[in-house]
């Protein structure tokens, strides 16, 4: 049996006991990356639970939670009506059959919008059908959230006080919109 290589771990000996995740002259979270016998990582508490303990095994059914999120519209726009691709009766089936789960598992909702936007199914390998929406349309009136990317300067700053960080997980903080940086 191979061993488990740990990566970016604080033992728990350094550990202030009110604060499970950082040492003991941080007041920052801190989080340790596992990596598996498979050569995938995971990441881990420092108390050993994983993500995997915290998240559903199956994906729930319904609509996230409203999580306080601003959305903006512009009224400008006119919406684009497409004529919906052609399809055959068989494609037609599997199209209604799909999104009649998708219903059902309450991901989707039936829209209220005049606007409609054509599909189209493409086969997988396995030979089952994949349901591949053209958005062209939409995304030509989707106004553009420009946001200059931050420096390299500035990202190593909000950094500092860190307790636990890995070089490869910096990718993540780059992120157009400031609040949903981590």
């Amino acid at each position: 049996m191979k061993e488990k290589k740990m990566k970016d771990v604080v033992s728990k000996e350094t550990m202030h006991p009110k604060d499970s995740y950082c040492p003991k002259d941080s007041n920052r979270q801190g989080i340790a990356y596992n990596e598996q016998e498979d050569g995938e990582e995971s990441v881990v508490g420092l108390k050993g639970t994983t993500i995997s303990d915290i998240f559903p095994k199956d994906i729930p059914l319904g609509l996230p939670p409203i999580k306080g999120i601003e959305h903006y519209f512009t009224m400008e726009a006119t919406l684009p009506n497409r004529v919906a691709y052609r399809a055959n009766p068989e494609e037609n089936k599997e199209i209604q059959q799909q999104v009649r789960k998708l219903i059902e598992k309450g991901w989707i909702r039936e829209s209220k919008s005049p606007c409609v936007v054509p599909m189209i199914l493409v086969p997988k390998k396995d030979g089952s059908w994949r349901i591949c929406v053209d958005c062209h349309s939409i995304n030509a009136i989707t106004f553009r959230y420009r946001h200059p990317i931050p420096h390299l300067d500035d990202l190593l700053d909000e950094l500092h006080g860190a307790c636990i960080f890995s070089k490869n997980r910096l990718v993540k903080w780059i992120s157009p919109n400031p609040h949903e940086r981590r």
